[in-house]
């Protein structure tokens, strides 16, 4: 069986950049149909480049992107995959483009010409899974951050599609909004749909089962998250990325002479791990 999304030895460069200033370089990349994959690095590692080649917003000067098969840079499928992968970008007030939530979700089915009695299952459904349920005529510029971010994802969700990327979702807001986005987002992944997941920070990458890590717009790490949390900082540090605390706590603790045989990922770990040892 083929890959839903085969990224093969794909390059792409910036109109403002010379050919050997690629954005990505040499990408070969699978994803498995309902897998949940985070790429993960720095600011300009070119991982965003690679979420907008794996939905056809780019199309690669070199290699190829296909999507259940059908090729990014025929123009014939470019409907056809943006309907199958959708994007959650950043910043929500960038998707938003009507005056009241439910007008926002019925925006996408509305354009794909369906009857009326299949839009309005399409916003009921797509406002339960959110919750937004009681915000249905919510102008959207009252809701908060992650409201906006939530009713971004509804409104993605009405297309009905079999990918979402997300693309450092949680980047604009507060912890607790945060914690909101990221449950919702788990919950997609528990009903199957294929989640690829952009983020910049460390421990984002354990949301997911598989995590790629891309430097200078080459994938430098492809694995499981808690494999890349076992690396040392050095070699982190070296792909850009700053270990989370927990991380910093643990080789401190490594330079005392504690041994952690193990992967340790969350601070109840290690707390339950350091109890055992005393």
């Amino acid at each position: 069986m083929l890959p839903f999304i085969e990224v093969n030895q794909v390059s792409f460069h910036y109109p403002e950049s010379s050919e050997d200033q690629n954005a990505v370089q040499e990408i070969h990349l699978n994803i498995e149909s309902g897998e949940f994959l985070s790429i993960i690095g720095a600011n300009s590692s070119g991982k965003s480049t690679l979420g907008r080649l794996m939905n056809a917003l780019y199309i690669p000067q070199k290699g190829t992107v296909k999507v259940n098969g059908m090729l990014t840079s025929d123009l014939t499928c470019t409907i056809p995959i943006r309907k199958s992968v959708q994007m959650v970008f950043q910043n929500p007030d960038n998707q938003i483009v009507a005056t009241t939530v439910e007008e926002e979700i019925a925006f996408g089915p509305e354009n794909l010409q369906l009857s009326s009695g299949e839009i309005r299952q399409r916003v009921n459904e797509s406002l339960k899974l959110v919750d937004l349920e009681s915000y249905r005529l919510y102008p959207p510029h009252l809701l908060s951050g992650g409201q906006k971010q939530l009713l971004a994802i509804a409104s993605v969700l009405a297309m009905k599609p079999d990918c979402i990327i997300f693309d450092e979702p949680t980047s604009l807001l507060d912890p607790v909004n945060r914690r909101m986005v990221i449950k919702k987002i788990q919950e997609l992944d528990k009903i199957g749909i294929t989640i690829l997941y952009i983020t910049h920070r460390m421990d984002e990458v354990l949301l997911s089962k598989r995590s790629v890590v891309m430097n200078e717009g080459k994938i430098v790490y492809d694995g499981k998250p808690t494999d890349l949390f076992a690396l040392d900082q050095e070699k982190l540090i070296s792909f850009h990325l700053y270990p989370p605390d927990l991380i910093k706590t643990i080789e401190a603790l490594k330079k005392k002479g504690i041994p952690f045989p193990t992967p340790i990922t969350h601070a109840k770990e290690l707390a339950d791990y350091l109890c055992q040892l005393i």
